[in-house]
Parts: structure tokens; C-alpha cells; sequence
């Protein structure tokens, strides 16, 4: 799988604009300043993604599942640790951690933060590159790294983008993930498209 530093600098700006959207839209929703970072960007292969993906914690992770087709095939999911979900949670709703309320509200929370997040990373790339994106609805998951990388990997060799994602809000810091797993062929495809529009804007 070759990838050149231009085709990656172009991918890496096309989840920064997706990350910046969200953010708005995140801030806009629950009235909370949240500032989203995307620190670092890597392609991998399914292959290496035991070695990538060792920060991790291996204990149980919240993860939101977004599935989507088109020219584009494959799925994103936003990680989260169990301290991080609670913390963004508690952050976002007001909720102390020791609230009985709290678990009915980690779900519904993180879906629509996973929803926004990973709707405003592929909409960018949908949008930017001039290619129609489906979706299907979000899911809320509980697991552990190892779950999620044998999902990931089980069958064909895939490409994946992987992005560790900063979540601020005024008192609290929470460590995320983004995981974009795209068929093997339909990264080819958003290579072709990304070279396109780079050609396009030369002009």
C-alpha cells in the first residue's frame, strides 16, 4: 500500500476540517466549549494495526460504529477509554461520576458525539472530494481493543487511517481515537480522488 507524503498532508487536512467541524457542531449542540484536536494522522494496514494501536488501553473502550458505502466503503469508529467516556460525559451533561443517572446518559451522549464527530470527518472527505457518502446509523458498543482489532482485520488486508483525537473541555482533557477502515480497493479509489482534486486546484 503506497501513499506519498502530499497524498497523506491531503488526508490529514481533510480530517482537520472534518475535526473542526465537529467541533463547532459540538459546541453549538451542548452549549459546552469543547475543543477538538487531531494530533497525529497515520495510514496503516490491518496487518500492523496490533503494533499501532498498543496506546491503547486494553481494558473495555466506549465505541460509536459508523458504517458507510459508496465509492468509499468501510466504517470509522470513535475509542474511547472508560476514564475519558466519563470524563467527556460528566463534562458535557453536567452529571457528577457517582450520578445513578449516569449510565443511561453514556449512551445516548456518546452516540451523538460519535455521530457528529465521525459524520463531520467523512462529510469532509464527501464534501472536498465531490463524492456521495451513505451512512448507517451509529452504534454504541462496549469492548476491549482486541475485539475491535479482530473485527477490524478478520478477511481481506484493509487500509485504515488512524487518528488520535484530543477532547478539552475547560476542566477536564480526554484522549480519543478515530479509526477509518476502508476496503482495501476503495482506498485506491480515494487516492485517485484525492490526486484529482489536488490537480483540480492547481489550475
Amino acid at each position: 500500500m503506497e501513499i506519498s507524503e502530499r497524498q497523506l498532508d491531503a488526508i490529514r487536512e481533510l480530517i482537520n476540517i472534518g475535526i473542526g467541524r465537529a467541533s463547532g457542531a459540538l459546541n453549538d449542540l451542548l452549549e459546552s466549549h469543547i475543543v477538538l484536536e487531531v494530533p497525529k494522522v497515520e495510514v496503516i494496514s490491518t496487518h500492523n494495526l496490533v503494533v499501532k494501536t498498543l496506546h491503547i488501553p486494553s481494558g473495555s473502550l466506549s465505541t460509536v460504529l459508523l458504517e458507510f458505502s459508496g465509492q468509499f466503503n468501510g466504517s470509522a469508529s470513535l475509542l474511547f477509554p472508560k476514564d475519558s467516556a466519563l470524563n467527556l460525559v460528566c463534562s458535557l451533561t453536567g452529571e457528577d461520576e457517582e450520578s445513578p443517572d449516569l449510565d443511561s446518559l453514556k449512551i445516548g451522549t456518546l452516540t451523538e458525539i460519535g455521530n457528529i464527530v465521525l459524520n463531520g470527518v467523512m462529510g469532509s472527505i464527501g464534501n472536498v472530494l465531490e463524492e456521495r457518502i451513505n451512512y448507517k446509523l451509529p452504534k454504541y458498543q462496549e469492548q476491549n481493543i482486541y475485539q475491535i482489532l479482530e473485527r477490524e482485520a478478520d478477511g481481506d488486508e484493509k487500509a485504515v487511517l488512524l487518528a488520535q483525537a484530543s477532547f478539552a473541555s475547560e476542566d477536564r482533557k480526554i484522549q480519543g481515537d478515530v479509526l477509518i477502515v476502508f476496503e482495501l480497493g476503495a482506498f485506491g479509489d480515494l487516492l485517485v480522488c484525492i490526486d484529482r482534486a489536488m490537480e483540480k486546484k492547481q489550475k
